[in-house]
């Protein structure tokens, strides 16, 4: 799973006043925060996660609206609660269309293909990682394509799709070696 860090573009969150703008921030460093710990603690976080969610709305910050419900989808991965962490990126989708946000795009399609395939609906997850490809691709973002080909290497094992998994694992395994990254 990829952390929020590596997907996040610094943008400028329109807040009434300068006060808003410091708290806003303040969130969204709590939340990377949050983010790494919540692997050891995907239940204990949740609340705080939650309340930080709710405090972000009131504030008028998408951005971090988003990054709270991807926290919250990963602690229920971690749970295995697969039910739960596709409500939360349903949830962070409906944020990010209904704002016309797009700078979460690859996290949003990347983790809601993780978490289909974890529910066993890989034709669907299949859908979400050609899309998170795609804009990992267009922004030249060779380890995120090639993380995002990784699990559709997987969704097509799951499907039976020998031939088209063993294409996807060995895309990604060409791409992580040609960046030098441990995985290839």
């Amino acid at each position: 799973i990829l952390s929020l860090t590596f997907c996040c573009s610094f943008l400028l969150v329109n807040s009434s006043t300068a006060q808003d703008q410091d708290r806003v921030t303040e969130i969204e460093t709590r939340l990377r925060v949050l983010d790494r710990l919540i692997q050891t603690k995907p239940y204990s976080l949740q609340k705080e996660v939650d309340s930080l969610r709710i405090e972000s709305r009131e504030l008028g910050s998408v951005r971090n609206r988003i990054m709270a419900s991807l926290v919250l989808s990963k602690s229920y991965e971690l749970q295995k609660d697969y039910t739960s962490a596709y409500a939360y990126i349903d949830s962070a989708f409906a944020i990010a269309e209904s704002s016309d946000y797009d700078a979460l795009d690859y996290m949003l399609n990347y983790r809601k293909g993780f978490t289909l395939i974890q529910q066993g609906e890989n034709a669907r997850a299949i859908e979400s990682l050609n899309v998170a490809r795609d804009i990992a691709e267009a922004a030249g973002n060779e380890g995120a394509r090639a993380q995002a080909i990784l699990n559709l290497g997987a969704a097509y094992t799951k499907l039976g799709d020998l031939q088209k998994a063993i294409s996807a694992l060995d895309e990604a395994g060409n791409i992580y070696r040609a960046t030098d990254d441990q995985r290839g």
